[in-house]
């Protein structure tokens, strides 16, 4: 069913973004003969529902079903929906492609950078999963709680880069002082740098 699912969303897809190349998706569920986009769209998204509805996703295909009475679509809501279901199936590689649209549309939200990230964690990819933290950390300082900055040290330490993982664990037992899986990280980090007193000294603080 998954190759049916990418089908009908890539005929989605052209509905909302005209240059992506989806004739043969679009020819395949009869969309291309109808003329108003509006009726395109609803068949699209009809399409994934009853797919949806197939794979046992009701509630997720309801949402659909309430996309197809959009009279003009919505990007955002499309690459958002498209990468949760994706995220659902964990099939990774189209959840990031769809979140990385989604990031073109909403550009400031810290959620979209952090699925990403998890995305990429998920494939082993941890270098674009560094990168992805760290873009938000740049762009969005302000709104980065501590679990990011958690989330960036897991991805450091995953790279090796275990000076960079202590400051980002660090930051987030900064910014809450009751984040238990930062002074556990850290905690971590110095048993595996022969500084036991120091992790002994840091789960103390938490108790």
């Amino acid at each position: 069913m998954m190759k049916y699912l990418d089908e009908a969303l890539m005929a989605c897809e052209t509905l909302v973004a005209p240059s992506v190349d989806g004739a043969t998706a679009m020819t395949a569920n009869s969309i291309a003969a109808e003329s108003d986009p509006s009726v395109q769209w609803m068949m699209a998204c009809q399409t994934v529902g009853n797919i949806l509805v197939s794979m046992g996703f009701v509630e997720e295909a309801n949402s659909w079903q309430t996309m197809a009475l959009d009279i003009t679509p919505d990007a955002c809501k499309f690459y958002e929906q498209s990468g949760q279901l994706y995220y659902q199936c964990e099939a990774w590689k189209q959840a990031i492609y769809f979140t990385q649209r989604r990031l073109e549309c909403q550009p400031e939200s810290e959620d979209v950078y952090r699925q990403l990230a998890t995305a990429y964690h998920r494939i082993g990819d941890y270098e674009s999963e560094r990168k992805t933290i760290h873009a938000l950390l740049l762009k969005r300082p302000d709104r980065v709680a501590a679990d990011g900055h958690h989330q960036l040290g897991k991805a450091m330490e995953q790279y090796g880069q275990y000076e960079e993982a202590v400051r980002c664990y660090q930051q987030a037992i900064d910014q809450n002082s009751q984040f238990s899986l930062a002074y556990y990280a850290l905690s971590e980090l110095w048993l595996k740098a022969n500084q036991s007193e120091q992790a002994l000294q840091l789960l103390e603080q938490l108790t």
